[in-house]
């Protein structure tokens, strides 16, 4: 996000960040902490998710980092729909059928058809720096988003 020069590097940053995918919220947490007055919307599937980021990470919400409870599909067409603009998407939709790292599926298949690559390509204020939390999971996946134009 920092070295596509996507989000300036600077804890006085405003950067406006989409993260698509709560997980704990360690990733959001960073950026909040370390980033005070960056702008950062989580959009999660599950509630579940989010009470648990909520009691055994720690997870704060305040003016500069909310969690919408929402599909991310549905709102990345809703955003781009309405002209919205983020500086960078943090992509961390993913799943497992297993307990283990190794099973995780990132990102979530659904992310990767067109009709959504066009709806992040559109949301993206410069339309050139989309991140995936853990692109070691799948770089294939990523690869496909990332040569994606608007």
């Amino acid at each position: 996000m920092f070295s596509a020069d996507a989000v300036e590097l600077s804890r006085q940053s405003r950067a406006n960040v989409l993260s698509l995918g709560l997980g704990g919220g360690t990733m959001n947490g960073f950026l909040r902490y370390n980033f005070p007055e960056m702008n950062i919307t989580v959009v999660e599937i599950s509630a579940q998710m989010i009470n648990l980021a909520k009691k055994w990470f720690d997870l704060q919400i305040d003016d500069h980092h909310r969690v919408i409870h929402a599909d991310g599909v549905a709102f990345l067409k809703q955003q781009a729909d309405t002209g919205m603009k983020y500086d960078a998407v943090l992509l961390d939709a993913c799943y497992s059928t297993q307990e283990t790292a190794e099973n995780f599926i990132c990102p979530v298949d659904l992310f990767l058809e067109e009709h959504v690559i066009s709806s992040i390509a559109q949301v993206l204020s410069q339309g050139e720096a989309i991140f995936e939390e853990d692109s070691s999971i799948r770089p294939v996946r990523i690869n496909k988003i990332t040569t994606h134009t608007a």
